[in-house]
C-alpha cells in the first residue's frame, strides 16, 4: 500500500507468477501481495507471503467489511486503507450489506461472495477470509474483472495441531482412558500394550498450508513421513 500526495490509495499486487486454474464456476486467477502491502494487511487478513510482478488497483475511496475482526483490527485495517470510507456489516444481514454494495469500490468478506455481493456495481477488488475459493468463484466476477482474493493458510497451525491431538489420542487410547476413568477401571494392563508414535510411518495426501505444517510438527517424533501432492515442488 503506497499513500501519495494526494489522498489516495493504491494496492500493488506483487509476485514472481500469478496463477490461473479452471474451477467447477469459471477461472480463478491468484494474485501475490507485494512485501508493502505485507506490513499492513498480512497480518490482518492472514494472506500468505509470496514474492512480486506488478499490479496496481484503482484508488479505493468506501469499502465493505463484515469480516468479525478484533477493535485492535479494526484501527489497523482503517489505518491501511485510510483515507477510505469503511461500511461494516454483520455477514447474515444482507440488507445492511445491498444498502451500501453499489458504493463500495472493494469487500473483505468473512465468507463466500454471494451474487447479491458480486452485484455490486463499482467492485474492483474482493477478499474472502477464509481459505478455498470455488464458492466465490463466479463466471460474472471475472467477465467484470473483479479481483477475488482469500485467505488460504490462515488457519494452518490451528488444523496441523488438531490432527496431531487426534492422533496421539487414537495412538495413546484417550477414548478408553477417558472411558476407564468414568468407570473407575484401572486398565493398566490394556493400556501398556500401546505403542507410541516414534518410528512408525504417516502419510499425508495434499501438501498445502496445513500439510507443510504437519510435517514440522510430526518431525520430532522421529516417524517417517510420505507425502503426496498433486503437483511435483522441488523440496
Amino acid at each position: 500500500l503506497f499513500k501519495q500526495e494526494q489522498p489516495r490509495l493504491i494496492c500493488v499486487i506483487s509476485c514472481v507468477k500469478s496463477e490461473r486454474r479452471e474451477c467447477a464456476k469459471g477461472t480463478l486467477y491468484s494474485f501475490f501481495i507485494s512485501n508493502s502491502a505485507k506490513r499492513l494487511l498480512f497480518p490482518l487478513l492472514h494472506l500468505s507471503p509470496f514474492q512480486p510482478e506488478v499490479f496496481t488497483m484503482s484508488e479505493i475511496k468506501e469499502v465493505l467489511v463484515t469480516a468479525q475482526l478484533s477493535e485492535s483490527n479494526r484501527q489497523r485495517l482503517e489505518e491501511a486503507l485510510a483515507p477510505a470510507v469503511i461500511h461494516y456489516a454483520h455477514f447474515e444481514d444482507r440488507a445492511a450489506i445491498e444498502a451500501v454494495i453499489d458504493r463500495v469500490d472493494a469487500a473483505i468478506l468473512q465468507y463466500d461472495a454471494e451474487p447479491y455481493v458480486i452485484a455490486g456495481k463499482k467492485l474492483k477488488w474482493i477478499h474472502c477470509c477464509h481459505a478455498g475459493l470455488d464458492k466465490s468463484c463466479r463466471p460474472e466476477l471475472f467477465q467484470r474483472g473483479i479481483i477475488l482474493t482469500g485467505s488460504a493458510g490462515r488457519s494452518a497451525s490451528g488444523l496441523a495441531e488438531h490432527v496431531v491431538m487426534l492422533m496421539l489420542s487414537l495412538t495413546h487410547a484417550v477414548p478408553m482412558l477417558v472411558q476407564a476413568k468414568q468407570e473407575h477401571y484401572w486398565c493398566g494392563r490394556e493400556y501398556g500394550s500401546r505403542k507410541a508414535m516414534t518410528g512408525k510411518t504417516v502419510g499425508i495426501i495434499g501438501m498445502g498450508n496445513t500439510g507443510r505444517a504437519l510435517v514440522q510438527l510430526l518431525q520430532p517424533f522421529g516417524m517417517e513421513i510420505l507425502a503426496w501432492r498433486r503437483k511435483p515442488q522441488p523440496q
